[in-house]
């Protein structure tokens, strides 16, 4: 199997974690290489690649019209939750100290299921990450869309997954993985001050040596407007917010990770399960063709 063949593999097994086969331009733009490949040639790349099923303009590596249905269905469903959060995202675009917005998980990766929630990865002004964030959830419970722990019924309710702040923004290296790559090109921006979404992918160029197609284009609202580097209400009252919150959240803590500058529930739990599953999947695939 040459270099680009292992590279749609690679790929597309990461994505069979998630019951997730991919269209042709997803297995472009995800694609896991280190060699050059011209988006044109991926169809041809793939079917020259064992292993690998195509139907229509679907790849996977399971034979199954039903499994690819299904993701067609995740899709619809994905759509319709972006299209809510696209209408959310304009109540709380007023907060000053908000920097971007985006959606992450499923949701962003186009494979949610109906009862998913909507996770929101939120990037804010340096010093002001926890007061920022107490705006945030008293606005979803106004809007009566705030997704709170341990909340059974969580369709379209929304979850601030992760939230960092500026002063944050390169991901530490040893969460330098395939799927923290694969979060970071899956991101959909909603929200942005300041071109954050261009400085978070700049400070995290490592990603793109796992996955080096990714970076969204499109439409999504972009302020213009100037964030104060002065003292503001909202850097002031910081420490006392900040104080309030670590001290509630660490009674419940279980996996979340809580500092100054960065909040993640469940993220690192995640990553660890996944890339076993995947390394594990690679290796008795590896030992069985080579067989």
């Amino acid at each position: 199997m040459g270099s680009k063949q292992e590279a749609i593999f690679r790929t597309l097994l990461y994505s069979d974690l998630f019951n997730c086969p991919l269209r042709e331009d997803e297995l472009f733009y995800y694609l896991n290489t280190k060699e050059k490949v011209l988006q044109k040639d991926i169809s041809k790349i793939a079917l020259q690649t064992p292993g690998v099923y195509k139907w229509e303009s679907w790849y996977s590596l399971r034979r199954s019209h039903q499994d690819i249905r299904k993701r067609q269905e995740r899709m619809r469903i994905s759509q319709a939750k972006i299209a809510l959060a696209q209408r959310l995202i304009r109540w709380i675009t007023w907060i000053p100290s908000l920097l971007f917005v985006g959606i992450s998980g499923s949701v962003a990766a186009g494979n949610a299921q109906l009862n998913d929630d909507i996770d929101f990865f939120v990037i804010t002004q340096k010093g002001s990450l926890y007061t920022t964030r107490l705006l945030l959830l008293l606005l979803l419970q106004i809007l009566r869309k705030r997704r709170k722990p341990h909340e059974q019924e969580a369709r379209n309710k929304i979850c601030l997954n992760m939230l960092i702040d500026e002063s944050s923004l390169a991901i530490p290296e040893s969460k330098r993985t395939v799927y923290t790559a694969r979060e970071i090109g899956q991101l959909m921006p909603l929200f942005e001050r300041r071109g954050t979404y261009q400085r978070f992918l700049k400070a995290n160029a490592w990603a793109k040596s796992f996955l080096p197609h990714i970076g969204r284009k499109g439409d999504w609202i972009s302020s213009k407007g100037k964030v104060s580097q002065r003292k503001t209400f909202f850097t002031l009252v910081e420490p006392l917010t900040r104080f309030i919150e670590i001290r509630y959240m660490k009674k419940r803590q279980t996996v979340e990770q809580v500092n100054t500058h960065s909040i993640a529930f469940h993220l690192n739990d995640t990553a660890v399960r996944i890339l076993r599953r995947y390394e594990a999947r690679l290796k008795t695939l590896e030992l069985t063709m080579s067989r």
